[in-house]
């Protein structure tokens, strides 16, 4: 796996919505995770 490569960022630094995501943008971000982390 690469977790390793896979980073968290505190709510507390998002200060602005930048945009949406998406569902079927958020189903590949959510494949790609599972990918990284050898699901």
């Amino acid at each position: 796996a690469m977790a390793d490569q896979l980073t968290t960022v505190s709510k507390k630094r998002l200060i602005n919505q930048a945009g949406t995501v998406s569902k079927t943008e958020m189903e590949g971000i959510e494949r790609a995770i599972i990918i990284q982390l050898d699901l």
